[in-house]
């Protein structure tokens, strides 16, 4: 170890006009005091050999690094089965002679790890097909018993439109299931088979109720026993949002629907509507006590319910809208609807800059080609390139839909935390 000192003062001290030449006292104390801190540094750092010699004895002790921040635990994701069936039922109104109603489902569900194969192909007909990297076919449930999300396609849309927000449920520890809404899907409108307004939005609710039923008694042996119908959750669009929030508990109107069936002279709704026990079918039809909670989006018909409408509905809501909606749009739908809802626990998620079709993944799954004969339009509604990018809008939304149930339904308060954070493209607004 060295240390530097100031060296001693050599040769002879100047002569003093005034007197006899003097040693001068303070020259030589300073470097006494010198030598001094020399030997004192030396034997600092000799007794302690981590400390550097050449650093300054004056400067303050630098403050402890904090320790980083631990690593996010890893997200737990399930494997994920899927599987097709059909429930069967017999709404009111259907005249004699006529077949009961038979409804397609959509089912996924969280899957024991290493069962299932091959990854599924999704088909609508033999019009469209759509591969998944996540759902697996022929796959056996992961052990214990499940919280149910049912998801309500738009209007002429079909039960596949609702996948994306299925497999990140069923990703994350739920059963989910989709029924397509016979008379009023795609391929009822390629066909020709459209049913009437009024059955349609009646029996879309029912539709839902046999679905939730059908869980708890499955035709497929292999779903027996795995979910829960008293932990619900239910996310629809457009047609669906409405179809939604009857099931949740808001109440129809039956003058509303008739007065629209005139003035839009629909005589095949206004015939509906007076067959024996239709009338008493829709004002009975509104809630169902295993919902636990809902996401409506972009929901239509809101003149259709009665009063105090959506206020009257018992269970908590995440309102999910586009202010650039062309279909639903801001004045006629999601205002009205905030309007009524806005409750204590309600959040309203918008999008300033969705359309209509910024919920579902028709915009980048289908072709140009296809999404004209299937939603004409779509582009100047939430397809198009000045629009939130439909990936970036669906992911912000399923995010959303699955904390929300989670709160809710599941009772995890830190999944509220999540609509603290806007995310980019998003508004949260509260009551």
């Amino acid at each position: 170890m060295f240390v530097v000192c100031e060296s001693a003062p050599t040769g002879t001290p100047a002569a003093d006009e005034s007197g006899p030449t003097r040693p001068r006292r303070t020259a030589w104390l300073r470097v006494g005091v010198a030598r001094a801190l020399g030997v004192g540094l030396a034997l600092c750092c000799l007794c302690l050999p981590s400390a550097g010699c050449d650093d300054d004895p004056l400067r303050p002790v630098p403050e402890p690094r904090p320790e980083p921040e631990p690593e996010p635990e890893p997200e737990v994701l399930l494997p994920v089965g899927y599987l097709e069936a059909t429930v069967t039922y017999r709404p009111p109104g259907l005249t004699a002679g006529v077949p009961d109603r038979e409804v397609p489902l959509r089912v996924w569900f969280p899957a024991a790890e290493g069962s299932g194969t091959p990854l599924e192909m999704y088909g609508i007909g033999d019009i469209v097909e759509v591969p998944t990297d996540i759902a697996f076919a022929d796959a056996s449930p992961a052990s214990g018993q499940y919280p149910v999300m049912l998801y309500s396609h738009g209007n002429f849309g079909e039960a596949l439109i609702g996948y994306p927000y299925a497999e990140r449920f069923a990703q994350k520890g739920w059963v989910v299931v989709a029924p397509t809404h016979v008379g009023n899907s795609v391929i009822d409108r390629v066909a020709g088979n459209e049913a009437p307004f009024a059955q349609s939005f009646l029996y879309r609710v029912l539709d839902l109720e046999a679905a939730a039923d059908w869980l708890e008694a499955p035709t497929a042996d292999v779903l027996a026993g795995v979910a829960d119908t008293s932990q619900m959750f239910v996310i629809g669009h457009s047609f669906g949002g409405a179809t939604t929030l009857t099931f949740a508990g808001a109440p129809l109107s039956v003058a509303a629907f008739n007065q629209r069936c005139t003035d839009a002279g629909d005589t095949d709704s206004c015939s509906f509507l007076a067959r024996d026990g239709v009338a008493e079918a829709f004002e009975a039809v509104s809630g169902d006590p295993r919902v636990k909670g809902i996401a409506p989006q972009a929901p239509a018909a809101l003149p259709l319910f009665a009063d105090p409408g959506l206020s009257d509905i018992p269970v908590p809501a995440v309102l999910m809208t586009a202010r650039r909606d062309m279909t639903t749009t801001q004045e006629e739908s999601a205002v009205p609807a905030w309007n009524q809802l806005g409750r204590a626990g309600d959040i309203w998620v918008e999008m300033p800059d969705g359309g209509h079709f910024s919920f579902i993944s028709t915009c980048f799954d289908l072709t140009t080609f296809e999404r004209g004969i299937f939603q004409p339009g779509d582009n100047e509604d939430g397809c198009g390139p000045d629009f939130l990018p439909p990936e970036q809008a669906l992911a912000g939304l399923i995010e959303y839909a699955l904390s929300y149930a989670e709160l809710v339904v599941l009772g995890d308060a830190s999944a509220g935390d999540d609509f603290d954070v806007e995310l980019e493209g998003f508004v949260i607004t509260r009551p």
